[in-house]
């Protein structure tokens, strides 16, 4: 038996409209075949977007990829490859 805390109410929680839409958009975009083969895609919701301007700019990107390595502690490629 299930039993769902005084935080939750006295109902079992309920899935908001907001992430049945969320679902929906994943399943149509992860199962589309007209996206089969494809990446490298933004979308907002079930349509094609562009992203911030940001993530087009190739130094942003290269300090990200730099930090997140750091930070993760994962293995550069220099060192990867020695």
């Amino acid at each position: 038996m299930i039993r769902y805390t005084t935080m939750c109410g006295s109902r079992a929680p309920r899935r908001s409209a907001a992430s049945k839409k969320g679902a929906d958009a994943i399943l149509k975009l992860a199962l589309s075949p007209e996206l089969e083969g494809k990446s490298g895609l933004y979308f907002n919701g079930q349509r094609k977007a562009r992203a911030d301007a940001q993530a087009y700019d190739a130094v942003a990107r290269q300090k990200l990829r730099a930090n997140t390595i750091k930070l993760a502690r994962l293995p550069t490629r220099e060192r990867a490859s020695s």
